[in-house]
């Protein structure tokens, strides 16, 4: 139960690193990098969750 509860903390924390990018890039005025990190996060929102059902044996 504990291995469960943790990799879903994991995947839940992942995407949080385009986001920190889009920000970063937000501060530097870089228009192009921002949105492509905002792509990024959106993508890999979608994986994690993905990854979350299919681990969990939902999907």
């Amino acid at each position: 139960m504990l291995i469960k509860i943790l990799f879903v903390i994991y995947a839940a924390l992942i995407p949080l690193v385009p986001l920190w990018g889009a920000r970063y890039y937000s501060k530097k005025e870089d228009a192009s990098k921002k949105t492509i990190c905002y792509v990024l996060f959106a993508v890999q929102i979608m994986l994690s969750f993905g990854s979350i059902l299919t681990y969990l044996g939902a999907a």
